[in-house]
């Protein structure tokens, strides 16, 4: 990205400031900034959709338990089962507690 957006015309310098940042001095066109940063996205959208679902797939699991098939997805944060368990509203402790617990749930109530 910052070796094809410092091409263009009236950048001085392009920084790297974060995950998706990046920090453009000079006076270049902004839409011919935009295009450029689009174009590159797009050469690596393959390898894009294949990380995003590499990652879906190391945080998703599917237990089949009494109560049915669970679908279990943990957001790094907080974590939700498909039959409602979980949820984005708990605090850390409360979330880890109940994930173990739900996961010893469905291990032992399978049939």
């Amino acid at each position: 990205m910052i070796d094809r957006v410092e091409a263009l015309l009236g950048v001085i310098e392009v920084r790297d400031q974060d995950t998706e940042t990046w920090i453009v001095d000079g006076a270049p066109s902004g839409s011919e900034v935009l295009v450029t940063a689009a174009e590159v996205i797009d050469d690596f959208a393959l390898e894009i959709a294949e990380h995003v679902r590499l990652q879906e797939s190391r945080h998703s699991s599917t237990t089949r338990s009494s109560s049915g098939l669970h679908a279990v997805t943990d957001y790094g944060g907080w974590w939700e089962c498909s039959c409602g368990a979980g949820g984005r509203d708990l605090t850390w402790t409360e979330s880890d507690r109940q994930a173990a617990a739900h996961s010893r749930e469905m291990r032992f109530s399978a049939p």
